[in-house]
């Protein structure tokens, strides 16, 4: 049966649903909830308010008899809402309504006054019920506007909750005022589930004995817990990142002699975990990025592009790199490498892997006083190795003198070197200018430029320069190679380099397609003209290939040599074949042409057109 209410108030923006249904069953003098069961037109009334005006826990009854659910609009995880009412006696007697961030388990400190909700009747020591019939009083009737004030917070806890209500306020398409703080700027896009995980994680390792290492987030959280998660979680967030940081150094046990050649502990490892699967959203930028930098800086393990996580840059920046990677820069044998570890030249420490493999890691900063007593001068297969470049490359820029080698005796041979400092800033140089690729991108690798696109050694060398000097811009397509070999550049780009150099290395050397753009005739009638010998021609290599090129002084003796039919009837403002018939019957015989040689077209002699009466001055 439909009943109707006598007075139906408003709901308020932000108001808590259950807080609204006590006050609407208080205005109409319910004492319980079966008039308001009852109420359907109201009920109607309320629905498209939910999750958005009205907010928080939907009450069993509301999704047995009308199997309502929030909606996806400003929808919270039920399992994060709390069972019991919480208030802040000062806000409930200024406000007279039941915000809803009071339900969010984390908000534990009111924003306002910075005191903790209360939970608990101090008249009767019970929990306050959503069954009560007085949204004020509680159930044994006490006055919760006279309770007790709360016990004063931390500004950082204070702040936190501030945060968690804004968002909550903003994912339902309300605003929320609150003071500035420091932290703005690190939770301007965050959500309120992104939220839930930093105070979650956070608080669950940054205390002992506070909630569950392993729990995950969406996990049930115990009301009771919830205090000491907000407090150590706005802790860690007081000062970001140094406390975090702080935070990662005692969960690693950083700064403990034998730490580097033992395992990591496993509350770092588990942090590490719960950081890397549950912080990919954009909100949490700002936690992984701290959590990047420290890993750079401190984190014994040797990062390498598996760690998706890891930016390409940390890679470069890292503390400790492998042995391995040591014998590539210094291009000395692992042999080398262990002396110089022993001598205490090289910083590092040798950890055996649970095969029984021994893995050597080295730290960066150490290889610089390493490459003081290292010879300064490398071999060829260094440098080609270094520059990802084939060995007669590297010939090619020793000959333009972009590289500069000297040579030693060594035994019965003659060793070719090169100075490492010099190729060293050539490599810098290569990876500086590079930038990420987009999948729309249309481009070249260096090796196909070098097996395909460039051939002579004066435009090899014209690359080379243009690169280093980044008048062609790179794109790095492959981390995994060094030098070239990582390199990538835009078709379009590099073909109007190419076309570009190629006109100022030999300006006086036109193609055959260029040279029938000069004569205004088609390719076909050009490459004619060129295959029986009436425009000259010599041999030339183009990039990989031979071919045939026209001179600039040949094509000018050809344009004041011979003159074409078409031209002819331009001139005389009549047809080609009409041009023809004209000089036929005054003797003048065409030189090629379709009937001559099966040319395109007619070219005559320009000397014994020049009298002809019907034509003009040629």
């Amino acid at each position: 049966m439909n009943r109707s209410l006598m007075f139906r108030p408003q709901p308020i923006d932000g108001e808590s649903l259950r807080g609204f249904l006590m006050r609407l069953a208080e205005a109409n003098c319910v004492s319980n909830l079966v008039w308001l069961k009852q109420a359907t037109d109201e009920m109607e009334r309320l629905r498209p308010m939910i999750g958005t005006t009205l907010q928080g826990r939907l009450p069993p009854w509301l999704i047995k008899i009308y199997g309502w659910r929030v909606p996806s609009k400003g929808r919270l995880e039920s399992c994060l809402m709390t069972k019991f009412a919480r208030c802040c006696p000062e806000c409930l007697d200024e406000l007279r309504y039941w915000p809803a961030e009071w339900e969010q388990v984390f908000y534990t400190a009111c924003h306002r006054h910075g005191r903790s909700m209360s939970v608990n009747c101090p008249d009767c020591s019970q929990s306050l019920e959503w069954s009560r019939s007085d949204l004020l009083h509680c159930s044994c009737g006490s006055d919760i506007t006279r309770w007790p004030k709360g016990k004063n917070v931390s500004v950082a806890e204070r702040q936190l909750c501030a945060r968690l209500a804004v968002s909550m306020a903003r994912e339902a398409g309300r605003m929320v005022s609150t003071e500035a703080t420091e932290h703005d700027n690190l939770f301007s896009n965050i959500k309120t589930q992104d939220l839930i995980r930093f105070i979650c994680i956070f608080g669950s390792h940054g205390a002992s004995g506070v909630g569950t290492k392993s729990r995950s987030w969406l996990d049930k959280v115990n009301p009771n817990e919830a205090p000491g998660l907000v407090r150590v979680a706005a802790e860690i967030l007081t000062s970001w990142p140094n406390r975090f940081h702080l935070l990662l150094a005692e969960l690693g046990g950083y700064g403990e002699t034998d730490v580097m050649r033992s395992d990591p502990k496993p509350e770092f490892v588990s942090l590490a975990k719960c950081l890397r699967k549950h912080f990919a959203s954009p909100g949490l930028d700002f936690v992984m990025a701290a959590f990047r930098s420290f890993a750079v800086e401190n984190w014994h393990r040797v990062l390498d592009r598996r760690s998706k996580w890891m930016s390409p840059l940390g890679y470069d920046e890292q503390r400790y790199i492998p042995a391995a990677a040591v014998t590539r820069q210094l291009h000395i044998s692992r042999h080398r490498v262990k002396e110089l570890l022993d001598k205490n030249i090289l910083r590092g420490y040798v950890k055996k892997t649970p095969h029984e493999r021994e893995f050597t890691v080295i730290e960066r900063s150490s290889l610089i006083d390493a490459g003081d007593l290292i010879d300064d001068y490398i071999p060829l297969k260094a440098v080609a190795a270094l520059l990802g470049l084939p060995r007669a490359r590297i010939n090619e820029l020793v000959a333009c003198g972009l590289l500069t080698e000297t040579s030693r005796t060594e035994g019965s041979r003659q060793a070719r070197l090169f100075s490492r400092k010099e190729v060293a800033v050539f490599v810098k140089r290569l990876s500086a200018g590079r930038r990420e690729p987009s999948d729309e991108e249309d481009l070249l690798t260096t090796s196909t430029i070098l097996k395909v696109h460039l051939a002579s050694e004066r435009e090899f060398c014209s690359f080379f320069a243009a690169v280093i000097a980044r008048r062609l811009q790179s794109v790095c397509v492959s981390p995994l190679k060094s030098g070239f070999g990582a390199l990538g550049f835009l078709r379009a780009e590099f073909h109007l380099w190419r076309s570009e150099m190629r006109a100022t290395v030999r300006s006086d050397l036109l193609t055959i397609t260029a040279a029938a753009r000069e004569l205004g005739v088609k390719e076909q009638v050009a490459y004619h003209l060129v295959h029986i010998g009436l425009l000259p021609s010599i041999n030339s290599t183009l990039g990989k290939r031979r071919c045939r090129r026209v001179s600039v002084g040949d094509l000018a003796h050809f344009k004041t040599t011979y003159i074409s039919a078409v031209e002819l009837a331009t001139h005389w403002c009549t047809s080609p074949k009409a041009v023809l018939q004209i000089l036929q019957t005054q003797g003048v015989e065409p030189v090629s042409g379709p009937q001559i040689d099966a040319g395109r077209q007619y070219f005559f002699n320009r000397c014994d057109v020049r009298n002809v009466s019907y034509g003009i001055a040629l």
